[in-house]
């Protein structure tokens, strides 16, 4: 069961000199290629895809009436547990 509603797709800058590949912030990366970046958060995901670098925005859902959201620092959406 995956917790997300709905994605976001942006693009964002990249060049392209030959071929799909990706060339940003001073690397080169393979069309697939997912892109590790250190200011980002857990919902967010760069792609290498076509010669583009792509940012997926992931968005999460409300917890149910009920419920109280837990967030965890490594987790993109809170988890819902029971009140108790």
């Amino acid at each position: 069961m995956t917790p997300m509603l709905g994605i976001l797709f942006l693009c964002i800058v990249a060049t392209t000199i030959a071929g799909n590949n990706c060339y940003w912030n001073g690397q080169e990366y393979d069309d697939g290629d997912m892109i590790l970046h250190k200011d980002t958060s857990p919902c967010k995901e760069f792609k290498c895809v076509n010669g583009v670098v792509e940012l997926t925005h992931y968005m999460c859902p409300a917890c149910p009436v009920g419920r109280k959201a837990i967030q965890l620092s490594w987790e993109c959406c809170p988890r819902c547990f029971n009140r108790k």
